[in-house]
């Protein structure tokens, strides 16, 4: 039976056949495959990826957890946590939009000067 789109993750994992350690990963492999797709398409929802990344994404998540000797995900259980994903990793760049090396990139030399951001005040500016 397919996963419905609310259902909770009890159900998808049950669908998987996954354990609790074997979904944790599951959660991690489908997390970052999320943040490469929002980083590439920064306004994209699952259901609107183009297929040839679907059957991508499929495939990188099925092979990672074939190399930790989890089972494979149909395409319901990765649908259904692909569009949760996706969704999560939207409001992470959207709340963080500059990176944190970015950020610490910024030098004071950047910032700029009050006599360039205020209008001249003959007392303060002698």
């Amino acid at each position: 039976m397919p996963v419905r789109k609310g259902a909770p993750s009890q159900e998808a994992r049950a669908a998987a056949g996954h354990d609790p350690l074997q979904w944790e990963r599951f959660y991690a492999v489908t997390r970052e495959e999320a943040k490469k797709i929002v980083q590439k398409f920064p306004g994209i929802t699952w259901p609107n990826v183009p297929s040839p990344i679907r059957s991508e994404v499929r495939s990188c998540v099925n092979a990672s957890l074939a190399s930790e000797s989890i089972p494979a995900v149909e395409d319901d259980v990765l649908g259904w946590r692909m569009a949760l994903a996706i969704r999560d990793a939207r409001t992470v760049a959207n709340r963080y939009p500059q990176s944190q090396s970015q950020a610490s990139r910024a030098t004071s030399a950047d910032a700029p000067r009050p006599s360039q951001t205020r209008p001249y005040d003959p007392v303060r500016d002698q």
